[in-house]
């Protein structure tokens, strides 16, 4: 049961990110300029991002889909991760890195727990 809990705030919190990048609001622009990501792949991202939530919604339903859709998430946000620290070397600067990679690889973790209590069917 805990696993429909966290699928659903996990969905919710990649909506909602998701959203930023595909709607270009103001904060999600600001990170992607500072992560010098073409517009064009940001909005790629967030449908990701949406594609993402929709399949860990679907997967309360249909396990295998929730399971497939957190392990993808967890890959998603290590590649964030990465992302996040080769355009910070690329920049010549480490402001906010710490607490990008540090929310990336929490984000990485969270997703591949939800992926493990689906496949318990806790």
């Amino acid at each position: 049961m805990i696993h429909i809990i966290v699928s659903a705030v996990l969905a919710l919190l990649f909506l909602v990110t998701g959203a930023g990048k595909v709607l270009g609001l103001g904060y999600a622009n600001k990170q992607r300029d500072l992560l010098h990501v073409e517009p064009r792949f940001w909005r790629i991202t967030g449908i990701l991002e949406w594609a993402g939530a929709a399949g860990l919604i679907v997967g309360i339903w249909v396990p295998w889909l929730g399971i497939a859709a957190a392990v993808c998430l967890a890959l998603f946000m290590v590649a964030a991760a990465v992302a996040r620290i080769r355009a910070s070397r690329k920049a010549g600067t480490t402001k906010g890195l710490v607490a990008g990679v540090t929310a990336d690889l929490f984000l990485a973790v969270i997703a591949a727990v939800t992926a493990a209590l689906i496949a318990m069917g806790k």
